[in-house]
């Protein structure tokens, strides 16, 4: 399973992008993309990482865990698999093609999936929105459903292309998974929501 055995792509210590006097969160975090060159390079093409990407995914909620995992927003297109292919969802009343890529990332030493949506337009791919999951909940949660059967750990779905191109089988657990993350994000795009109790002056 891709998204809970792999190493981390990113190894973050929890601090990033504190409140800094004189310049706001966004203006830290672009800041940061522009030093990466403002873009990544994804399954789904360039995705430009920019102040408009920022300001969309932070509108949907914002948590100290998500405002550090912004440092590996570059890393999850680049080096992650895609858990929903770029199309049309029609979801929440958007007709743009949206897609999602996944890594596992490490915040404070701690393992979880980042997930990064990508929404498209006729110009370019943006950043529209990420968010992060424990790695330890999503075991949890597969152990407590019984979604998973060990003498049945293939299951017959599509197979999945990689970042560079190799096709895989997913098993039941990565199934799961990925549904999982999926949800997660999901959920926070539907409903606004503070997350930890902590807030950022944007």
């Amino acid at each position: 399973m891709e998204l809970i055995n792999n190493n981390p792509v990113a190894s973050l210590k929890g601090d990033e992008f504190l409140p800094k006097e004189g310049k706001s969160f966004i203006q830290q975090v672009q800041e940061y993309f522009e030093s990466q060159g403002g873009k990544a390079n994804s399954p789904f093409g360039i995705v430009f990482l920019d102040k408009k990407g920022i300001k969309n995914d932070i509108a949907h909620g914002i948590g100290r865990l998500k405002a550090s995992s912004f440092a590996a927003v570059k890393d999850v297109p680049e080096k992650g698999v895609v858990i929903n292919p770029l199309k049309q969802y029609h979801t929440n009343n958007k007709k743009n093609p949206t897609g999602m890529v996944a890594a596992p990332i490490s915040i404070k030493e701690e393992k979880y999936v980042c997930v990064v949506e990508v929404i498209a337009n006729r110009k370019c791919n943006r950043l529209y929105v990420h968010e992060v999951t424990l790695i330890k909940k999503l075991l949890g949660d597969v152990a407590d459903t019984n979604a998973v059967h060990e003498d049945q750990s293939l299951v017959t779905q599509p197979p999945r292309r990689d970042c560079k191109g190799i096709t895989k089988i997913r098993t039941s657990k990565e199934l799961f998974v990925e549904r999982r993350c999926f949800s997660d994000l999901i959920r926070i795009r539907h409903k606004e929501v503070q997350q930890d109790g902590w807030m950022i002056s944007c």
